[in-house]
């Protein structure tokens, strides 16, 4: 199994949802209802963007919360905290080459739609999870309001969560803008993958 580094980790999100976009607007054969592809479809194209990074190993779909406690470096002790459904699943799940949970991923089609992962996302990050990602897409109608709504999507995360009782680097992560033309349509757009990384800061 290779131990890909965080960045080799976001490059291969990255290329899974342009992948699952690309795909999807070539299925609905440039119709603007094709600009959001379905969730399941960039999971699996964030999978297999994955599974040729990691060897084909230490990566799982669909994993109940309570497998990747059981596969932590740390338990929850006493009461779990209640933000946690230990009957939820999360999307995707990278395993490092001890078989501990590394990287907790959720997809989601729409980016607003974040809270149900991030009070998922948050407290696991207490089990030693070296990072957790909430993946996602935009698009707009120019470059200017997309760079907007992603840095308004950004600050609205961290208001929200940053003093949810863990210490946390909450990071969106750069990602290449691409213009689409809908040619049904006659409409011109904009569009780039959303990938923010959140990250328990060490104490000292």
């Amino acid at each position: 199994m290779s131990n890909p580094t965080q960045q080799e980790i976001l490059h291969a999100i990255d290329q899974g949802i342009r992948n699952a976009q690309r795909d999807y607007l070539k299925a609905f054969q440039s119709d603007i209802a094709s600009r959001y592809a379905p969730e399941y479809l960039m999971t699996m194209n964030i999978f297999q963007s994955l599974f040729e990074l990691v060897d084909g190993y230490g990566l799982a779909l669909e994993v109940p919360v309570y497998d990747i406690e059981g596969s932590s470096y740390t338990k929850f002790r006493g009461r779990k905290p209640g933000a946690v459904r230990l009957d939820g699943k999360c999307d995707l799940v990278l395993f490092n080459s001890e078989d501990k949970s590394r990287v907790v991923i959720e997809i989601k089609k729409d980016p607003w739609a974040y809270h149900e992962d991030m009070i998922r996302l948050i407290p696991l990050l207490k089990l030693g999870i070296e990072f957790s990602v909430f993946a996602s897409c935009l698009f707009k109608k120019t470059e200017g309001e997309l760079i907007e709504e992603t840095q308004c999507l950004l600050d609205t995360i961290k208001n929200n969560y940053v003093k949810s009782g863990v210490t946390l680097s909450i990071e969106l992560e750069p990602s290449a803008r691409e213009p689409l033309y809908f040619e049904g349509d006659n409409e011109e757009w904009v569009w780039c993958p959303v990938i923010i990384k959140l990250q328990k800061i060490a104490s000292d």
